[in-house]
């Protein structure tokens, strides 16, 4: 709601995660039911307009995850809730580069004393530039707190930049490049366990649009991790 140079956003998620068993290459089963949860988020942005298409504002979410058992397989109560609080800018200079780019702090407390908080700064980007009318460059950055099925550990923090670049060939046709890159800082309950990961990908696309409702597409990527 923006009635003048003051808007106002509210958002709210909820959302059920409902995993099926499996069978491992050995032929065991593999239970997921311990994996089922509800998700439920909300969030509130406070935005002012400083000059036209230029805004800046702040912004807070709580969140809750809830899961459907009380206790995985490993003993661990995993339920908890968080917030995050961010003051950021959002642009449009002329239709040639759009964005938003915030800062702030993030917080993950769960319910078990066992399990280790996770409170960390937050950061991200969201950038699209037109260096001319059939080709777009984008470049985004966030960062998240998710969840974790490993024994000592409670969650981890994803942090994950990604540049992409799609042209326009022909009318019909059009490329796409990107790559990324995501690093997972994993919380531990227990020193000398499992703390970092990486993943790096890129990926190559074309699209060829048959018509105004029908198109058709072949991509290809490729991501390396190293844990």
């Amino acid at each position: 709601y923006k009635p003048a140079r003051f808007g106002f956003a509210a958002d709210l998620d909820y959302g059920i995660l409902d995993y099926e068993d499996n069978t491992n290459v050995y032929g065991g089963e593999v239970i997921n039911s311990d994996r089922d949860r509800g998700t439920t988020s909300a969030k509130v942005r406070l935005s002012y307009e400083v000059m036209p298409q230029r805004s800046v504002y702040v912004q807070g979410a709580v969140n809750s995850v809830e899961y459907d058992e009380p206790l995985d397989q490993n003993g661990i109560e995993r339920s908890s809730t968080g917030y995050d609080v961010t003051a950021g800018v959002n642009f449009d200079l002329s239709n040639l580069l759009l964005g938003d780019v915030y800062v702030g702090y993030l917080e993950q407390n769960y319910d078990s004393e066992t399990q280790e908080d996770i409170s960390s700064n937050k950061y991200g980007a969201g950038l699209q530039w037109f260096p001319s009318r059939l080709t777009s460059v984008n470049l985004n950055v966030n960062r998240t707190v998710e969840e974790s099925t490993e024994e000592t550990v409670s969650g981890y923090l994803s942090t994950r930049a990604r540049v992409g670049v799609k042209h326009q060939l022909k009318r019909h046709i059009s490329l796409s490049a990107g790559a990324d890159h995501t690093k997972n800082d994993f919380q531990q309950n227990v020193e000398g366990q499992k703390e970092q990961e990486s993943i790096t990908g890129f990926d190559l696309e074309g699209t060829l649009s048959i018509s105004r409702l029908l198109y058709t597409s072949l991509m290809y990527r490729h991501e390396y991790r190293e844990s």
